[in-house]
């Protein structure tokens, strides 16, 4: 009973993946630029993660919400903040004066939701600006650098039912980097702890090293328990605080973004306090809840489950109540033309890495997405918003059910053009989706293939890692209105091919280390061909039929 329970309030609170602006208030959000606010995007000039970018796709993510975005650089005034619900500071190296300070947290305290993003180790003498301008909200960023036990704090998170966090928060979704830990006191409260790291008090004597310290934990030093991020109420208003920028950057976003940057955006959008103030009672309920529980079972255990249902409802309205809604599909970007989104699935189909620049990262794909036009997002199912988006797959670890094979096929013949990297070990798992198409990936290896490793000439040409030949079925009929393109072959055996499904696209490429950024984009570089590949694949869903 208490499993059942269990389960289905966290069903519940796991809320919407997509849904639609129709009757959603426009909000309006102001990013500040007195500080290291980078806003380059990938292009087709600027290849390798380092050199795409930090905040520069994070305007066209917030737009998803419905929300309109600008940029303000100069002297805080009441006249400023007049018109703006959310105000985003990163790393400033405002030196604030007491009217500036007096305008943000008067505007807070009307109901504004202040997010502000920082760093490690007074990087760039941002320390001093940040904690002036919190503390009013009880938030200090330590001079350190907070570090987990294990890379990429993978498994060393933990965090507090908060209706700006998602339900589940993990490495993944979280993509939080090296930044500063953060001290709170009343009224702020710790959002996301690093349960497993530790506080690496900085060093003002390594300049040349932005003033990190020995990244060796010492006695003098917090160990587990790093507060990473934290949250205030002020007023009417709110405030989020975040000791290091990654979880807002470039080539995280596509991770974070449905989950904990979407929902701390909308929480900080609503401009009162109420949903933070009933999600203090969420913990103290349920176990209160649970204490029940077991002594109904102990007492009167026939009639165990019907209270278990009784008093289940109060909780699983309330965890729902609380639970915001991340990404909405039916929005302009800066241009006025419909936002396309690249969905790049995940959870259980994956076989990807969720860090950029590891040798299975995405980072290439996702920076590829972008220049072609689209928002990448990560996503754990399969949406059934298509038309003028695109459904990315990167190899199989199980064979697709006949739910979710309908499901992508219906994404394409609704006007969406679905992308599948697949080796012939993948066949098997993607058997429907090639029957509609009538296509097999023949036991033909090209392996690690190009032409110009042949002739230096086409050095143009791309460079597969895991190729195989993918052809027409044989010994079925085949449409005649079936319109079949090759769009990459090796020694004019194809390898990458696109088919019309309705009114969308179906491209398969039949390598599935492929997209992979040991194949596409590195940290300082990448190979040209292979993102020109790519991007000419994304391109093929912006054709209209």
């Amino acid at each position: 009973m208490i499993l059942a329970f269990a389960t289905g309030v966290a069903v519940v609170y796991q809320g919407s993946e997509f849904l639609q602006t129709s009757g959603r208030e426009a909000k309006r959000i102001l990013i500040f630029e007195n500080g290291v606010v980078d806003r380059l995007v990938p292009t087709d000039d600027l290849i390798g993660h380092a050199n795409t970018g930090m905040f520069g796709l994070l305007p066209a993510y917030l737009r998803t919400l419905g929300s309109s975005v600008s940029h303000y650089k100069g002297i805080i005034t009441p006249s400023v903040l007049a018109e703006t619900d959310v105000f985003i500071v990163t790393n400033p190296q405002q030196d604030w004066t007491s009217e500036e300070l007096a305008a943000v947290w008067t505007w807070v305290e009307n109901g504004g939701g202040l997010l502000v993003l920082g760093d490690h180790t007074d990087l760039l003498g941002i320390q001093k600006s940040l904690n002036r301008l919190l503390a009013p909200a009880g938030i200090h960023y330590n001079f350190d650098s907070a570090y987990p036990i294990r890379r990429n704090w993978r498994f060393c998170l933990s965090h507090f039912v908060h209706p700006a966090l998602p339900s589940s928060l993990d490495f993944r979704n979280a993509q939080v980097g090296i930044g500063a830990s953060l001290s709170v006191s009343e009224p702020a409260t710790p959002l996301i702890v690093g349960k497993y790291g530790f506080s690496d008090n900085g060093n003002y004597e390594n300049e040349k090293g932005a003033y990190l310290g020995n990244y060796k934990f010492s006695v003098n030093e917090r160990l587990g328990n790093v507060i990473l991020s934290a949250a205030a109420a002020y007023g009417a208003g709110r405030v989020l605080a975040f000791g290091d920028t990654s979880t807002f950057q470039n080539l995280a976003l596509p991770w974070s973004f449905n989950g904990l940057v979407s929902r701390s955006i909308l929480w900080l959008e609503s401009g009162t306090d109420r949903e933070n103030r009933l999600a203090g009672w969420v913990p103290l309920t349920i176990s209160g809840f649970l204490f029940l529980f077991g002594a109904v079972i102990l007492a009167r255990p026939v009639i165990a489950p019907f209270i278990g249902i009784s008093l289940s409802l109060p909780i699983i309205l309330l965890m729902k109540v609380l639970q915001p809604s991340p990404v909405f599909l039916d929005v302009k970007n800066e241009t006025g033309e419909a936002t396309r989104f690249a969905f790049i699935q995940s959870g259980n189909l994956a076989t990807f890495a969720s860090e950029h620049g590891s040798g299975r990262g995405i980072g290439g794909l996702m920076s590829t997405a972008i220049r072609a036009g689209y928002v990448p997002l990560v996503v754990d199912s399969i949406p059934t918003s298509a038309q003028g988006n695109a459904l990315v797959l990167i190899g199989l670890k199980q064979t697709l059910t006949a739910e979710e094979s309908n499901r992508i096929r219906a994404f394409a013949s609704n006007g969406g053009h679905v992308i599948i990297f697949a080796s012939k070990s993948d066949e098997e798992s993607i058997s429907d989706i090639l029957s509609a198409v009538y296509l097999d990936i023949r036991p033909v290896p090209l392996g690690f293939a190009s032409e110009r490793l042949i002739d230096a000439e086409k050095k143009d040409m791309p460079l597969f890692a895991d190729a195989w030949l993918i052809a027409q079925q044989e010994n079925v009929v085949i449409p005649e209105d079936l319109k079949f393109a090759v769009v990459a072959s090796f020694n004019d055996a194809p390898v990458a091919v696109a088919s019309i499904v309705g009114n969308g696209y179906v491209s398969i490429i039949a390598d599935s280390a492929f997209p992979f950024d040991q194949n596409i984009e590195y940290v300082f570089a990448g190979d040209a061909a292979n993102i020109q590949l790519l991007k000419k694949i994304f391109e093929i869903g912006k054709v209209q039929q």
